[in-house]
């Protein structure tokens, strides 16, 4: 079953699919290991780059907005039951 998965980009942009995502496809979108995030929308979690501030990835103002604290690199939102 796919689920609805909306992807923020630092650039402002943001895009949004109906797939599955694996462990292995998250780490790939956010661009190394993954970690959870905070979330201001109610049963969704925010997936993150675990090292996106040792890299120095660009600030996500979108997810920022959404988590109610800094984010950096690209996040991955995604309701809490899709998340394994």
């Amino acid at each position: 079953m796919q689920n609805k998965v909306v992807l923020f980009y630092p650039d402002g942009m943001t895009g949004i699919m109906n797939i599955k995502l694996s462990m292995e496809q998250m780490g790939q979108l956010v661009g190394g290991w993954i970690t959870t995030a905070p979330c201001n929308v109610e049963d969704h979690v925010l997936i993150v780059n675990e090292e996106g501030l040792l890299h120095n990835l660009p600030v996500n103002p979108a997810a920022s907005e959404v988590a109610g604290m800094p984010i950096v690199g690209v996040a991955i939102m995604i309701h809490k039951d899709d998340f394994e």
